[in-house]
C-alpha cells in the first residue's frame, strides 16, 4: 500500500516524466497547493511544504514543459511581472494564480512580488539595448516597468541597498531624449537612444515660453538628456540610484555656452533668448555662493553679452547707457537682475573714454572711409558727450574723432579751426566736428589752424619762437 509521504515522495522525483498528463500533474500541484495554504501557520508532521518549495514544480508555459520554483517566478499580478513576456517563462500559467488557495500558497513558498532580486531587475535592464531594436515600443514600456520595479525594492528594502542594485547606474537602458525641433545648437544626444544614468541629467522643470525644458537650455550641448521625467517612476531614491544628475555639471554649462556664443543666426529667437536668461541665472547662483572655476575666468575676455545685434564683450556694455548700440550697448533686459554675474563679467557703471575710443575705431574700420549713417548721429552725440565730461589726459590708445561732415579720422590728422574768421583754402585740411570744444580737442592731440600756421611760416632755426601759452588770458566777449 502507497502512503501520501511515498506517493508525494516519488511524484516529486518523476515530475519531469510527467509531461503527457499535464492536466492530471497540475491537478495534483494544485490540490498539494490548496491543502499546503490550509496548512500554513499550522505546520504538520507529513507537510508538503519542503519539496513544493526545493522542487521545481510550477508550470511556466501552457504545454506544461518548464517548471520552476516558487521562488524563480514572480506573481503575475504584480508590477515586476510586467517586465516579462509570457514567452519567457517567468510567470506561473493562469489556473495557479487565479486559484486562491493556490496563490496563498505560492506566497508562502517564495513567489517573487514584494520584492525582485536585483540580478532579475539587471537583466532586465541589460536586454534592453537588443530589445530595442525589435520592438521600440514594448522596450519604452518595459524601461517604464523596469523603474516602477526599482522603485517598488527600494520601498520594500528600507534597510539599504545591496553593491548589486548600484551596478545598476552603469547599464544603459534609460531613453535618451531626441534633439527639439527648435534647439539652435548642436545636441549632445544625437545617435544615442539609450544611456546610462552615470551620464544622464534629468530635463528640469519645463519652460514656460519655449518647448524646452530647464537643463536642456543650460547644457544640451554637451550633456544628454533623459527622456523621462514622471515623479511616479522617477522618485528621489531611484534618481540617487541610478546616479542621474538633477543638474549639469558647473563645466558642462560654461562649455554649452561657449557654443552659443559662437551662434550667428537665430539670435533674438525666443528660444536663445530663454537659454541665456537660464544660463545667466545659473551663473548667478553659482556666483552669489562664492563658486567660481577657473573656466569662468575667460568669460571676463570674450563675447558674453547677449544684446540686440548679437553677443558682445562686457567691455562694451553699462549700465548707465542708455542706448542699445550699436558699439556700445546698455545692459540687455535679461541681465538687469542679474548683478553678481554682471558684476563678474566685468559690466561698467559707465563708459571711460578708452572704452568710448574702442567702439569708435571699430566704427570707423567697419565705414572704411565713408561717413557715419545719419541714423547713428545721435550715437556719436553721445560718444562725444561721454569723451566731454570724463577725459582728462590724452589716452594710450588710439583716439578716434568724427570730422564736420561725420567722417572719423584718427585724431593726430584732425584741425580745430580756432580763426574762424580768416579764409582757409587748404582742401587736405580736415577740421574736428564742431560739438568738439578747443580744450578737449588739443587734450587729444588735435592741431588747430593758428599752430599750424606758425609752423609753416617758422624757419627751421626758429622753432623756439613757435609760442606756447603763457600767463593771464581771458575768452573775448562775443557779440
Amino acid at each position: 500500500m502507497i502512503t501520501e509521504a511515498n506517493f508525494v515522495e516519488m511524484f516529486f522525483k518523476n515530475i519531469n516524466s510527467l509531461s503527457d498528463m499535464v492536466d492530471t500533474r497540475n491537478s495534483v500541484l494544485l490540490k498539494m497547493l490548496e491543502i499546503y495554504a490550509i496548512e500554513v501557520g499550522k505546520p504538520r508532521q507529513n507537510s508538503v511544504a519542503p519539496l513544493l518549495k526545493t522542487n521545481p514544480c510550477i508550470p511556466c508555459t501552457p504545454d506544461g514543459t518548464v517548471l520552476k520554483k516558487c521562488s524563480e517566478i514572480i506573481d503575475a499580478k504584480c508590477i515586476f511581472a510586467k517586465m516579462y513576456d509570457n514567452s519567457e517563462n517567468m510567470l506561473p500559467i493562469s489556473m495557479f494564480y487565479e486559484n486562491t488557495l493556490a496563490k496563498t500558497s505560492m506566497n508562502a513558498l517564495g513567489l517573487l512580488n514584494d520584492f525582485v532580486p536585483w540580478k532579475f531587475i539587471i537583466q532586465r535592464a541589460t536586454g534592453v539595448q537588443s530589445y530595442l531594436k525589435t520592438d521600440r515600443k514594448k522596450a519604452t514600456q518595459r524601461v517604464d516597468y523596469i523603474l516602477r520595479s526599482i522603485k517598488k525594492n527600494i520601498t520594500s528594502n528600507p534597510d539599504g541597498l545591496s553593491e548589486e542594485s548600484k551596478s545598476l547606474a552603469a547599464i544603459p537602458f534609460l531613453p535618451v531624449k531626441s534633439k527639439p525641433n527648435d534647439y539652435p545648437l548642436q545636441w549632445s544626444g544625437d545617435g544615442h537612444d539609450l544611456g546610462c544614468g552615470k551620464e544622464l541629467v534629468l530635463p528640469g522643470a519645463e519652460s514656460k515660453e519655449v518647448t524646452v525644458q530647464r537643463n536642456e537650455l543650460l547644457s544640451g550641448s554637451q550633456v544628454k538628456i533623459l527622456a523621462k521625467n514622471e515623479p511616479e517612476v522617477l522618485s528621489d531614491n531611484v534618481i540617487d540610484l541610478l546616479q542621474i544628475r538633477r543638474e549639469p555639471l558647473y563645466s558642462d554649462v560654461i562649455a554649452h555656452f561657449k557654443c552659443l556664443t559662437q551662434l550667428v543666426e537665430r539670435l533674438q529667437s525666443k528660444i536663445v533668448q530663454n537659454m541665456c536668461r537660464s544660463i545667466y541665472g545659473y551663473f548667478e547662483i553659482q556666483i552669489s555662493k562664492g563658486q567660481v572655476p577657473a573656466e569662468m575666468e575667460i568669460l571676463k575676455h570674450s563675447d558674453c553679452i547677449l544684446v540686440k545685434d548679437g553677443f558682445v564683450n562686457s567691455e562694451f556694455v553699462s549700465q548707465e547707457w542708455s542706448l542699445d548700440g550699436p558699439y556700445l550697448f546698455k545692459v540687455p533686459d535679461i541681465l538687469t537682475t542679474r548683478r553678481h554675474f554682471a558684476k563678474f563679467a566685468g559690466i561698467k557703471q559707465s563708459f571711460d573714454p578708452e572704452t568710448v575710443f574702442k567702439a569708435l575705431k571699430r566704427m570707423k574700420d567697419d565705414l572704411n572711409g565713408k561717413p557715419v549713417p545719419e541714423y547713428l548721429h545721435h550715437v556719436i552725440s553721445k560718444m562725444i558727450a561721454v569723451i566731454t565730461e570724463s577725459v582728462k589726459d590724452k589716452p594710450a590708445c588710439s583716439v578716434i574723432l568724427p570730422d564736420t561732415s561725420y567722417t572719423l579720422h584718427d585724431a593726430c590728422n584732425l584741425v580745430y579751426n580756432d580763426t574762424p574768421w580768416c579764409p582757409f583754402d587748404e582742401e587736405q585740411t580736415i577740421f574736428i566736428h564742431e560739438n568738439i570744444p578747443r580744450q578737449l580737442a588739443q587734450k587729444l592731440g588735435v592741431k588747430t589752424v593758428r599752430s599750424q600756421r606758425v609752423e609753416r611760416y617758422a624757419s627751421a632755426n626758429e622753432t623756439h619762437f613757435l609760442g606756447a601759452e603763457f600767463g593771464q588770458h581771458e575768452e573775448l566777449t562775443q557779440r
